[in-house]
């Protein structure tokens, strides 16, 4: 069994890295808006100023927990019978006896896997991991076709 993790773009993991963020400034502000409170220096909240505080308060670690998940926890695993991509705590299965081909597109450092139901799958790993990835697959089932596309065009894959 092998995993590759998930090669997410500059722009998402700044993204996420930002909701991170926010969700650890909203949760410390609710945090010392309730300790302000409980203390004295502030008037005792509504009832609807408490309920806003525990939802903001659940919220703000519920998403924080959900931001960090989907940035270390999203991969691709390869074992003996299928595909595993897990993004975030969405996880999916492929069987790899489905797969025809392989294609590494060397201008746009894209892998692709095509299925047998002429459905597709981009695999978003770091490029470094491109031929780890296919020997991986193919060592689990030898029936499929590996191409490599480059400026020169096409070239197949032989086992040998």
């Amino acid at each position: 069994m092998r995993t590759f993790k998930y090669e997410f773009s500059k722009l998402i993991k700044a993204l996420i890295i930002i909701g991170i963020i926010l969700c650890v400034a909203g949760f410390v502000l609710v945090f010392v808006q309730v300790f302000r409170t409980i203390y004295g220096s502030l008037p005792v909240p509504s009832t609807y100023e408490i309920i806003g505080q525990v939802i903001m308060f659940f919220v703000t670690i519920f998403l924080g927990i959900l931001l960090v998940w989907l940035l270390v926890g999203s991969s691709y695993t390869v074992d003996k019978e299928y595909i595993i991509t897990k993004f975030g705590f969405i996880k999916s299965k492929f069987k790899i006896a489905d797969i025809v081909m392989i294609r590494v597109d060397r201008n746009t450092d894209r892998l692709s896997v095509q299925f047998n139901n002429d459905t597709y799958m981009i695999i978003v790993v770091n490029s470094f991991w491109h031929d780890d990835f296919v020997n991986a697959v193919m060592a689990a089932n030898r029936n499929i076709q590996y191409v490599i596309e480059s400026k020169e065009g096409p070239t197949k894959k032989s086992d040998s």
